[in-house]
């Protein structure tokens, strides 16, 4: 018998998301911006599950960063499958209950915790995984980095911005002085 693809794994995944209780994996609560925003105030745990490049890229401020691929046995399975240096799917079965526990020793359970990624996919499935050691206040940042990033007025740290309207209009003067010193040369050659 065939084992189903990653894709078919997450499709399944996805769906009993969309089903829990609450919206999200594990009966955890989906939140919106605004409720980010006033976690914030009140000292919530702010937890990015994104590689730690993307992290790098840009975060919620405050945000601790434990990316999702450590609930993993062998966190580097995909890599390493892609590079055809393995080709058991085994790593990628969660660490067993033990060293997930280790993995967030320093997290309180008690505390509110709000977890996002860059879709929301890796968020809802460490809300799943948070149920086990304990975790009962986790909440899925539904729109994740797609929406915070991309909310203007956000606070942000370490994010990497590109002004394209300023960059269009740079271009515009720069080639307004290209046809300025374009006319310049042709009435310099004309005169000679």
């Amino acid at each position: 018998m065939r084992q189903p693809g990653l894709g078919a794994i997450l499709g399944l995944f996805m769906a009993a998301a969309s089903a829990a209780p609450g919206g999200a994996a594990g009966g955890a609560q989906v939140v919106d911006g605004a409720f980010v925003a006033d976690a914030l105030k009140h000292r919530a745990i702010v937890w990015d599950v994104r590689s730690a490049e993307e992290y790098d890229k840009g975060h919620i401020p405050g945000a601790v960063n434990i990316p999702f691929e450590q609930n993993w046995v062998d966190p580097e399975a995909p890599k390493k499958l892609a590079k055809k240096e393995i080709t058991s799917k085994d790593g990628l079965a969660l660490k067993p209950e033990g060293q997930l526990e280790a993995l967030y020793a320093e997290l309180d359970p008690d505390k509110e915790i709000v977890v996002y990624c860059q879709s929301g996919v890796r968020a809802s499935e460490t809300a799943t995984v948070l149920k086990d050691p304990g975790f009962r206040k986790v909440r899925v940042y539904d729109s994740s980095w797609l929406g915070y990033g991309n909310t203007l007025t956000a606070p942000a740290e370490d994010m990497a911005f590109f002004n394209v309207g300023a960059m269009k209009g740079q271009m515009a003067a720069m080639q307004k002085r290209i046809g300025a010193l374009e006319k310049l040369a042709a009435s310099a050659k004309t005169a000679k």
